[in-house]
């Protein structure tokens, strides 16, 4: 269906960055669009831009909450003579005004500017909107007579102001002043010269205990071992000598020589095979992995796309809703146009930026190897695309992103103190306990504190930013089991035994609650509080992991493209070597990649290819020095065709069950999404992990593997 209504966007392309930079979150556009008057305005080139505001009537400010400037942050754009100006305002350097902070107003101050962003001031209160820049990007200023109008947007979370001076002006010396006084509101904010542009938004909730997808194993009738998708995939020739033989396949069915070997692909209970996959979770790596599933996915995660009238989705800049809900690829520090994976593709020793982040940080805990933990920041790595059909609400889109992996470990124990029981491997953002036994432990109020003293405002935990303010990107949310109560509270535990005397509960705890009554049914209808050591969250971009833990700086990042639908995928493990038992890593595999593993059953040397690790052979590295990912063995040539022969996983299988053979996972979503209001979705991607190359974490993940992610959450279309 196409989207009725909206014109023909502006040939200049400035101008579609700039529409791009006012994609809005999820409300009702009528709702907070204001134009504002100018009370006095001044550019002057290269130094600054100024603007006053005052109203005849109280100016509406923001509310407190979800879809204030703290929460969501703002930006700015100044168009002049076909130039802009635009400022990216982070949520961070945003401040409440009064008390409780926000009810007279919202400030924001970049002491550092016009270094990183140009704009130092914004103030917005019912009585005074002001802007300054200490610096005006490309605008320029002519002669009397010659210049355009003046025209700014401010987005302060939710709400947008506009403003619009118009010639003549008071003082115009070109190159040097234009100065402005007493225009008038604009008549709206639709009316400021920007090509008319809508936008999808999507937003990661909380989890409901539901089910969306499923792990299996399906199997040739008359060849045990065989993974299969489809009958076709069990025919295997003619039966051979002795009878009973399929080529190498045992077939009880198969007479004698020369009988047709045929058989038929069914599912086959093995183990805890097949089991359900729940939404909002995330399923990764091989067979023998050891880290516990499913992982929570990040809530209050907000990504927006443009959407154009036929239903195209398109990446929106970091200066239109900031970088933690933009969805456009790198580009180079200098050279902003210029689109980039590594350092190497920008010119003149430009750095690759990483502009776009994917969610908050996604703590992987492995309380089986504690020191093989690692805390994941996800950036966009290339632009989005899709389509979305309002009709129907179906949505199908690639999201291109690089993992950025930090082995941190556990960040809090005995020799890091404070000693927080469980694993946290990314840094926190929360209250803090003050004084008492557990001390520097996160806290929601004072109850959670032995000195019955939690702090008031939210604090990096661990970090490079370790006891600076924050704020949390996500809810407490976790899915690990916890003691309720008994001499073990808080701690995590795998059996009620484990909670010690009294009548303690091992309960699994999809934070927030309040009572029990705020839970969903059995099994999870008993409210913890995910207090310390419950729960590796929240955390926020606010509270970066140490650079220096970075396994993955050397290939910026693991690339993983998130191919999400709101319909069904699934992906079939095939057995794709013949290699000589036991060697099975060509059996059952999701995700191949070219490794060296000798179809002889000796002496390869297990690398994969794009190592550079001291015992791997020689070869023609990846483009951007990730592995090779491969459907067949016939994909592993080229010039080091002898040394990377065989397509593989490391183990077979997937998410800890080494006999998987097929991965399906289904989307939802309600119909009429471009209506303006909130619609329920689930989104699903099934992907490939490639190894990191850091041969702890890859054995530890079994990597590389397959994953899978289930996306509960909101969308919403909006102008």
């Amino acid at each position: 269906m196409k989207i009725e209504g909206f014109g023909q966007r502006g040939a200049v392309a400035c101008a579609m960055a700039v529409a791009a930079a006012f994609a809005l979150p999820a409300v009702d556009a009528s709702e907070f669009s204001e134009p504002i008057g100018t009370k006095i305005s001044l550019v002057k080139p290269g130094k600054l831009y100024k603007i006053v505001s005052k109203p005849a009537v109280a100016y509406p400010i923001p509310a407190i909450g979800a879809g204030d400037p703290l929460a969501l942050g703002g930006s700015i754009i100044v168009g002049l003579n076909g130039q802009v100006l635009t400022c990216n305002l982070t949520a961070g350097l945003w401040k409440g005004l009064s008390n409780p902070p926000g009810s007279k107003g919202w400030k924001y101050v970049n002491t550092e500017a016009p270094a990183g962003d140009p704009c130092r001031l914004v103030l917005v209160k019912p009585g005074v909107i002001k802007v300054l820049a200490k610096a005006t990007g490309p605008l320029v200023v002519n002669g009397p007579g010659a210049n355009s109008d003046v025209s700014l947007r401010i987005r302060a979370g939710i709400r947008t102001y506009c403003a619009r001076a118009t010639p003549p002006f008071l003082v115009e010396k070109p190159g040097t002043l234009l100065k402005a006084k007493g225009a008038p509101p604009p008549a709206a904010c639709a009316g400021n010269g920007l090509p008319p542009t809508t936008y999808y938004t999507f937003t990661t909730g909380l989890p409901t205990g539901g089910t969306s997808g499923t792990l299996s194993n399906y199997r040739c009738s008359n060849y045990a071992s065989g993974a299969c998708a489809e009958d076709g995939d069990c025919d295997f020739g003619t039966c051979l000598d002795p009878p009973g033989i399929c080529a190498d396949r045992s077939d009880a069915t198969c007479s004698g020589n020369g009988t047709p070997c045929t058989g038929t692909c069914g599912e086959v209970s093995s183990g805890s095979l097949p089991f359900d996959l729940t939404v909002a979770s995330l399923y990764a790596f091989g067979g023998l992995n050891s880290v516990p599933l499913p992982l929570p996915v990040p809530d209050r995660g907000r990504s927006v796309m443009t959407l154009a009238a036929d239903g195209t989705l398109g990446p929106t800049p970091p200066a239109a809703v900031g970088e933690r809900h933009c969805t456009q690829g790198r580009t180079c520090s200098i050279t902003t146009s210029q689109v980039c994976v590594v350092d190497g593709d920008c010119p003149g020793g430009e750095t690759c930026l990483n502009n776009c982040l994917y969610a908050a940080p996604l703590p992987i805990p492995n309380p089986m190897v504690p020191f093989t933990s690692v805390c994941a920041v996800n950036v966009v790595g290339e632009d989005v695309a899709g389509t979305l059909d309002c009709d129907t609400g179906a949505l199908d889109a690639d999201v291109p992103l690089r993992s950025v992996l930090y082995v941190n470990g556990d960040l809090f124990r005995a020799s890091t103190p404070p000693d927080i029981p469980g694993v946290q491997p990314c840094p926190l953002c929360s209250k803090v306990c003050v004084g008492g036994g557990n001390a520097g432990f996160s806290c929601v109020d004072d109850s959670d504190c032995n000195s019955n003293n939690c702090t008031e405002s939210e604090q990096c935990l661990g970090g490079l930013n370790d006891g600076l303010p924050c704020m949390a990107q996500t809810s407490r949310l976790d899915v690990h089991t916890c003691c309720s109560n008994g001499p073990n509270e808080t701690h995590r535990c795998d059996t009620d035994a484990d909670c010690g005397s009294g009548a303690p509960r091992c309960e699994l705890s999809f934070d927030p609650c309040m009572e029990d009554s705020d839970c969903i049914a059995i099994p999870y209808d008993h409210c913890i509080r995910c207090r310390p050591g419950c729960t590796s969250y929240p955390t926020s971009h606010d509270c970066p992991p140490d650079p220096s833990q970075d396994i993955t700086a050397n290939i910026r990042g693991l690339p993983i493209t998130l191919a999400t639908t709101t319909g069904t995928q699934e992906l079939n493990a095939v057995d794709l070597t013949t290699l000589t038992p036991p060697l099975s890593y060509g059996k059952r595999v999701f995700c191949g990649y070219c490794r060296d593993v000798a179809s002889a059953g000796a002496g390869g040397s297990l690398c994969f290819e794009g190592s550079t690790k001291v015992g791997c052979p020689a070869a023609i590295p990846a483009a951007d020095g990730n592995g090779v990912p491969c459907l067949s063995d016939a994909d592993c040539t080229g010039d080091d065709a002898d040394e990377y022969e065989s397509c593989v996983q490391r183990n077979p299988g997937a998410f800890f069950e080494a006999a998987a053979t097929r991965i399906s996972v289904t989307g939802a979503t309600e119909a009429n999404i471009c209506d303006g209001a909130v619609h329920s979705q689930t989104q699903v991607s099934i992907f490939c992990i490639p190894p990191t190359f850091d041969s702890t974490v890859d054995a530890v993940f079994d990597l590389p593997g397959p994953g899978a992610v289930l996306l509960l959450g909101e969308a919403q279309v909006v102008e």
